[in-house]
């Protein structure tokens, strides 16, 4: 999950604590190190999960 508007009429969100969400900025991080990947290497798959997957139900 990652702690975005995406939440703001649904009835939960990602908990509290830093680690129950993703932030945008990370996402980005990642984009620009994918970008600047030298030419000819292949990125087959990514995957990004926050470290606890807890859940506040609104």
């Amino acid at each position: 999950m990652v702690r975005t508007s995406f939440f703001n009429n649904l009835d939960f969100m990602p908990g509290e604590d830093k680690s129950n969400a993703i932030e945008p900025d990370d996402i980005g991080k990642i984009i620009i190190d994918i970008l600047s990947t030298r030419s000819g290497s292949v990125i087959e798959e990514i995957n990004l999960s926050p470290l606890k997957k807890v859940i506040k139900f609104l």
